[in-house]
């Protein structure tokens, strides 16, 4: 019994193969509708409603004003164990000031022309 022989295809000419990717479709474009209005900034949404934007700038006035407030108090907490010697009035007073810096900021903000 003899081996079958294994004959190698003939090589595909060039131009064919160029022709059939030159033929196929363009890819389809994806909509990024809802993903452009993610990435954009607050101050250029035009496509929201005015009261998103303002309830964003709300929430984004009370995390600020609770970070100001916290870091207000730590700091004020610092001055008191060191310099103070454990009064209150340093942790007051520091807290007042966080606070008094997230309502200016907070204020800026609301008020700011589109």
């Amino acid at each position: 019994m003899t081996a079958p022989s294994h004959r190698c295809p003939a090589p595909i000419d060039q131009n064919i193969s160029i022709t059939i990717l030159a033929t196929l479709p363009a890819t389809p474009k994806i909509s990024t509708i809802g993903h452009d209005l993610i990435r954009q900034p607050v101050n250029e949404m035009a496509a929201t409603f005015a009261e998103d934007q303002y309830g964003r700038k709300v929430d984004r006035c009370l995390s600020d004003t609770l970070l100001k407030f916290g870091g207000g108090m730590i700091l004020g907490s610092v001055f008191s164990l060191v310099f103070f010697k454990r009064r209150a009035w340093p942790i007051i007073m520091g807290s007042g000031f966080g606070v008094g810096v997230a309502y200016n900021n907070c204020e800026r903000s609301l008020n700011s022309a589109k």
